[in-house]
């Protein structure tokens, strides 16, 4: 531990941390083979949920032109899909805004109006909800 100033505040730090999540992200990648997710009869190896990760980041960054200080929504179960969401978002620099999969279409307005993502990732349960408010969502609320 050492300390460091943030914002004016000393603060006590670790000394040896990753500089961000994606530098922790591409330290997993090196597992390989090795099972990284396990939902029911479904099994991933961590270089199968990186190819997963880097084709979903490319397509957020060169089609949806997200970056650094962008939000990305996710919405959807605890799915694997919502863990390469995370990463892929974290890799371009953008910010992952979870919201609750319990929440009702008045609920996924706010947020989502609250929030401002450029995206929207989510399950089909997730988008029949945002559907019937997502015109309110896209004029701001």
């Amino acid at each position: 531990m050492t300390e460091m100033e943030v914002r004016g505040v000393p603060i006590k730090v670790f000394e040896n941390s990753p500089a961000n999540m994606r530098v922790l992200w591409e330290g997993a990648t090196f597992n390989g083979d090795k099972e990284y997710i396990i939902y029911e009869d479904e099994r991933y190896t961590y270089a199968e949920v990186a190819a997963q990760v880097r084709a979903l980041a490319h397509l957020l960054r060169h089609t949806y032109g997200v970056g650094a200080g962008d939000r990305v929504a996710l919405a959807m179960r605890n799915y694997p899909e919502w863990v390469i969401g995370y990463w892929a978002t974290i890799c371009v620099g953008a910010a992952t805004v979870g919201m609750n999969a319990w929440w009702t279409s008045p609920e996924m307005e706010y947020g989502l109006t609250d929030s401002r993502p450029k995206v929207l990732i989510c399950d089909d349960e997730r988008l029949e909800r945002v559907l019937p408010v997502l015109d309110a969502v896209q004029a701001g609320g």
